[in-house]
């Protein structure tokens, strides 16, 4: 019975702790391991874009500094990872069809800080007007940008 108590009085603690913040480097440390673990960021093409534009474009990419690799993704790719992503939400994966979803180019860098160099620099607004370029996404970098993106965008 006491040793009950004393494990309840010990959770009962962890989560004070962590209501206040003072667990939170536990945290900060899992979300700086997953934004080192593969900085990247995308590229959307349009549904028109051409071979040559398509070569253009991966041989940019690819001249980029601290690039590790230049992955291209159909569209039958990125509907699977998306019904991956959103398997729990059976409606909302019905309601998106492959022809939906653009080919795309996952550019993976070397470190967060390569990806925040392109982010911060010439290199992206380059690529958006790249012809056969719909978009480019880059995730969070840092987190606070994580925090501050989920917490307007919860799941």
């Amino acid at each position: 019975m006491r040793r009950s108590l004393i494990a309840v009085i010990a959770a009962l603690a962890l989560l004070g702790l962590a209501g206040c913040g003072l667990l939170k480097s536990d945290e900060d440390k899992k979300i700086e391991k997953l934004l080192e673990e593969d900085p990247v960021f995308s590229v959307f093409l349009r549904a028109d874009v051409t071979a040559q534009q398509k070569a253009n474009l991966e041989s940019y990419l690819r001249g980029l500094p601290d690039v590790e690799a230049v992955r291209f993704e159909t569209r039958a790719e990125a509907y699977q990872r998306f019904m991956d992503l959103w398997s729990d939400d059976s409606e909302f994966v019905e309601s998106v069809s492959e022809d939906s979803l653009p080919e795309t180019y996952r550019v993976h860098m070397k470190s967060t800080d390569a990806v925040r160099a392109v982010r911060d620099g010439a290199d992206l607004a380059n690529i958006k007007n790249l012809p056969g370029v719909q978009d480019t996404v880059v995730g969070c970098l840092t987190i606070d940008e994580c925090r501050k993106l989920y917490e307007k965008n919860p799941f």
